[in-house]
């Protein structure tokens, strides 16, 4: 197995483990309770920012691996 197949073997088992323990569900629901501004709350700011970045790279790691 070549090292490029071997990563993207790895990439597929880190998406694949992410939905499989229900994280994307997990943080759809986070974003689906936000009802209103988050300047009084800098936390949960932070937070769905955060999140929203870690679904921009599993997206991105997704169409480096299947090329689409």
């Amino acid at each position: 197995m070549s090292p490029t197949d071997a990563f993207n073997g790895r990439v597929q088992d880190v998406i694949s483990y992410t939905i499989n323990i229900g994280l994307i569900d997990k943080l759809s629901s986070c974003f689906l309770s936000v009802q209103g501004p988050l300047d009084e709350n800098p936390k949960i700011s932070l937070f769905l920012q955060a999140a929203t970045t870690l679904l921009y790279e599993l997206c991105r790691l997704c169409i480096s691996v299947s090329g689409k």
